[in-house]
């Protein structure tokens, strides 16, 4: 496995486990990161770590357009999926304006 396909799966993942923690929209939650999962998870294996970091960016904000889930009580869960993408951004040093 490539050295940066954990570490982008543990900042996909890192909402829910705050969720759990979470008094409400745990659901929601769940829910949203399950969608991120999915998208990361159709990235081939194999490719290259800088390629896979720029699927993954990619994919991730191409699923907060027009994501609305109705299950949580407070929330969409979009809100739990731009951060996902903001961690991406940071802990891979990318900026918005270099694309």
């Amino acid at each position: 496995m490539e050295p940066e396909r954990p570490k982008v799966y543990a900042l996909r993942d890192a909402p829910t486990r705050r969720a759990v923690r979470g008094e409400y929209d745990a659901s929601g939650c769940v829910l949203a990161v399950g969608r991120a999962r999915e998208v990361v998870g159709e990235i081939p294996g194999g490719e290259p770590d800088r390629k896979f970091r720029e699927q993954a960016r990619t994919c991730s904000a191409d699923s907060i357009d027009g994501y609305r889930d109705e299950n949580g009580q407070f929330a969409s869960g979009r809100s739990v999926l731009v951060p996902i993408l903001d961690d991406l951004y940071r802990s891979f040093g990318w900026k918005p304006d270099q694309d």
